[in-house]
């Protein structure tokens, strides 16, 4: 019995120390993920502002755009003929 209890003891302490290392990578894990998840959400939360900005800006650019190309075919439609100088 002397053995085995002596045996049983030593790998009580081997399953302590695997225990405590196990626990230790599990915390790391868990901070890491803690750092890296608000990351990613404001990576995602400025792509959204980012398009909603270039939304804006296409719109704004295209109705720009239009009015231009209506008075540069007016021009050219009175030029071509002579009408204007």
């Amino acid at each position: 019995m002397g053995p085995s209890l002596a045996q049983t003891l030593f790998a009580g302490g081997l399953h302590r120390a695997q225990v405590a290392a196990a626990r230790a990578a599990w915390e790391q894990s868990v901070d890491k993920y803690r750092l890296i998840v608000p990351e990613g959400s404001n990576r995602s939360r400025m792509s959204v502002v980012t398009l909603r900005v270039l939304e804006q800006q296409s719109t704004v650019e295209a109705n720009s755009y239009w009015p231009h190309r209506e008075a540069e075919k007016l021009t050219l439609s009175q030029y071509r003929p002579g009408t204007v100088p």
